[in-house]
C-alpha cells in the first residue's frame, strides 16, 4: 500500500498534536514550548497525513480523537466519524510512549489504515459519538443513544506491513440517553470512564467488570415476590410501595457502575432539577479497582456555565464544589480539560474550562475560584477540543475551536496565578494562533474538530524540570519571607464550596463534608500566623 511522507520541524524539542477536522483529514503539527517562541511567531505548519484511498467529506467529519498502542509496539491513531464509522490509523516512524527516556522521533511520518470499526447501532447524522479511547487490546467507543462497545483488534506484522483483524465486538446498549460527553481515565489503557447528560446524573464505570459474565441473579423469583406481597394490600398501599420500589431500584448500580451521583436538590417550587451536564473530566482516580477513594475526582461543566466537582470516594454522593464559569444566561460549558498536575495543591489544580461563546478560562477547582481568563486572543468561535501539553515550564494548552484555527497557550501554575498582598496576578496568553489550510492555497476549508497529544515527552525536554522546580522553590522562598505568611497563598485562596445552601435541606451529608474541611483551612491558617510571630512573646508568656 502506498504511502505519502511528512516531514516535521524538529521533533526533539517539540509536542507533536494530531488534528482531526470536519471533512475527516488527520493532520499533524509541532508544538515548541511556549517559553522557546521569539516574539510575535506566526505558528508552525500544520500538515496533512494523507491517508491511502480516502476521500474527504463532511459526511467523514472527525467527532473524536484518540491515540494509544496496539500491541506491544503499533502506534495508532483512531478517528471517530460522524458516519458511524472509526478508522484505526497506523502511524509509521512515531515514538511510543515511555517514561524512560526514548530516541529522537523520526522526521518522516506514513500513515495507513489498519482497518475500520462499524458501530451498527448508531444512526449517522442523529447519533455521535461522545467517547473514545486506545487500549492494547481494542477500541472503546461510547455513543449518545448510550451504546458502550469493545472491539479487540489483534495486530500481525509481516515484514515491513500491518495487518489488523477484529474480533467479536462486546456491546452494553443499557446505558442512559441521550448522553451529551464521556471521558475515558487514562487517556490510552482506560480502567474507567464516566458520563452524564442534561438528564442523566455523573456516573462511574470500572471497564473490566463491565465487561465480565455478570453473575446469574434470581429475577423471576424476585418478582413473582413482589407480586405475593402485593396481594394483601389496598390499592393505596399497592401504589405507594411499587413508588418506592421504583426509587430503590432507581438507586440500584448496574453490573460494571461503581458509583453515581445523586439528583440535584429540588427547585424553590419543588420541581426536579435537571443534571444539565455538557462536559465531563476525570481529574484523579485512586489505585483501587472500583477507583473510589478520598483523592478521587471528576469535574462536570454544565449547560447553565457552571463546573461542580463531586469526590466519588467522599461519603456524599452531591458535588462538593460548585463555581461559576460563564456568566448566567452567556453560554455553556463546551470541554473541559485538567492540569497533568491536577493534584498538586501548590503548582497544580487547574481545570481548563472553554464555553460556547468564545471564552477560555483556568479554574482553580480546589478552590472554587476562576483564576484567570485568556483575552485578547482573537478566538470569536467556541471551544471544540484541547490537550495539555506536560512537562514544560508551565505546561501548555493547544486548543481547536469553531473559528478554524489551531492555539498555543501559555499557562501558569494556580500558586502563581492567585494574587498575592502587594503582587499582581500571573495571567496565560494565546502565543500563536494557525489556520490549517492558507487562504491562498487551493485546499477546501476544514475545521478543526478535535486534537490530542501523542503521549511521547520530547528527548530534548526531559531532565529540564528538575531545575525549574528548584527555580520555583526560590521563588516561593522569597515570597514567604517578604509577606510573613505562607507564601503558598493559603490564607488567601482558602476554603470555598459552591454548594447552595438548600442542599442541605435535603441531605445532611453535606454537613459532615464541609465540617473538617473548614476545620482543616482554619487549622492551616493559624499555623501560617504562628510561623510570621515572634518566638520572644510566647517565651515571657510562659514565665
Amino acid at each position: 500500500m502506498s504511502t505519502d511522507n511528512v516531514v516535521l520541524e524538529d521533533p526533539s524539542s517539540s509536542h507533536r498534536v494530531y488534528i482531526g477536522d470536519s471533512i475527516g483529514c488527520l493532520r499533524v503539527a509541532q508544538c515548541d514550548p511556549p517559553s522557546s517562541l521569539p516574539k510575535d511567531f506566526a505558528g508552525p505548519s500544520i500538515r496533512p497525513l494523507i491517508l491511502p484511498n480516502f476521500k474527504s467529506h463532511s459526511d467523514h467529519a472527525v467527532q473524536r480523537i484518540a491515540t494509544g498502542v496496539l500491541g506491544s509496539d503499533t502506534y495508532v491513531v483512531a478517528l471517530a466519524r460522524k458516519n458511524a464509522t472509526i478508522d484505526v490509523i497506523q502511524i509509521i516512524n512515531q515514538s511510543l510512549p515511555s517514561t524512560s527516556t526514548a530516541p529522537a522521533p523520526s522526521s518522516e511520518l506514513q500513515a495507513n489504515i489498519l482497518c475500520t470499526v462499524y458501530e451498527t447501532q448508531m444512526k449517522a447524522g442523529i447519533h455521535r459519538f461522545i467517547g473514545l479511547a486506545v487500549s492494547t487490546q481494542g477500541i472503546y467507543t461510547i455513543t449518545s443513544s448510550g451504546i458502550f462497545r469493545f472491539t479487540p483488534i489483534s495486530v500481525t506484522s509481516a515484514g515491513t506491513e500491518t495487518n489488523a483483524t477484529l474480533g467479536e465486538a462486546t456491546v452494553i446498549d443499557i446505558l442512559p440517553s441521550p448522553l451529551q460527553h464521556a471521558h475515558f481515565y487514562p487517556p490510552t489503557d482506560p480502567t474507567h470512564f464516566c458520563y452524564g447528560g442534561e438528564d442523566v446524573p455523573l456516573s462511574l464505570w470500572h471497564i473490566p467488570t463491565s465487561l465480565s459474565d455478570q453473575p446469574p441473579e434470581g429475577d423471576m423469583s424476585v418478582e413473582s415476590a413482589k407480586t405475593d406481597d402485593l396481594a394483601g394490600l389496598n390499592s393505596k398501599q399497592r401504589k405507594r410501595k411499587r413508588q418506592l420500589e421504583a426509587k430503590t431500584k432507581a438507586r440500584e448500580l448496574v453490573w460494571g457502575e461503581v458509583w453515581r451521583a445523586k439528583n440535584l436538590p429540588n427547585d424553590n417550587l419543588s420541581l426536579p432539577r435537571r443534571a444539565n451536564i455538557t462536559a465531563t473530566c476525570i481529574l484523579a482516580l485512586t489505585e483501587e479497582a472500583d477507583g473510589l477513594g478520598e483523592s478521587s475526582v471528576i469535574a462536570v461543566g454544565t449547560k447553565d456555565g457552571l463546573v461542580r466537582i463531586f469526590q466519588p470516594g467522599g461519603p456524599s454522593r452531591r458535588h462538593v464544589r460548585e463555581m461559576r464559569v460563564v456568566p448566567a444566561g452567556q453560554g455553556a460549558v463546551k470541554t473541559l480539560c485538567a492540569s497533568s498536575s491536577a493534584l498538586d495543591s501548590t503548582r497544580g489544580g487547574l481545570l481548563f474550562a472553554g464555553d460556547t461563546g468564545s471564552k477560555l478560562s483556568a479554574v482553580d477547582w480546589q478552590t472554587g475560584a476562576v483564576v484567570y481568563a485568556y483575552k485578547g486572543a482573537g478566538q470569536v468561535g467556541a471551544t471544540l477540543s484541547m490537550t495539555v501539553l506536560p512537562d514544560d515550564k508551565s505546561e501548555a494548552l493547544v486548543t481547536v475551536s469553531s473559528d478554524s484555527l489551531v492555539r498555543l497557550h501559555s499557562t501558569v501554575p494556580a500558586g502563581l496565578a492567585v494574587p498575592k498582598p502587594g503582587m499582581s496576578a500571573e495571567k496565560g496568553e494565546a502565543m500563536w494562533s494557525k489556520m490549517m489550510a492558507s487562504s491562498t492555497t487551493q485546499s477546501v476549508h476544514a475545521m478543526p474538530t478535535a486534537v490530542v497529544w501523542d503521549g511521547v515527552v520530547p528527548p530534548g525536554l526531559k531532565g529540564v524540570k528538575d531545575g525549574e522546580e528548584e527555580e520555583e522553590d526560590e521563588v516561593w522562598a522569597n515570597m514567604q519571607e517578604v509577606s510573613g505568611r505562607d507564601g503558598r497563598g493559603a490564607k488567601v485562596n482558602g476554603p470555598a464550596d459552591g454548594v447552595a445552601e438548600d442542599d442541605d435541606d435535603h441531605d445532611e451529608e453535606e454537613d459532615e463534608e464541609s465540617e473538617p474541611e473548614a476545620a482543616k483551612g482554619n487549622g492551616s491558617n493559624g499555623k501560617a500566623k504562628r510561623k510570621g510571630g515572634k518566638p520572644a512573646q510566647p517565651k515571657k508568656s510562659r514565665k
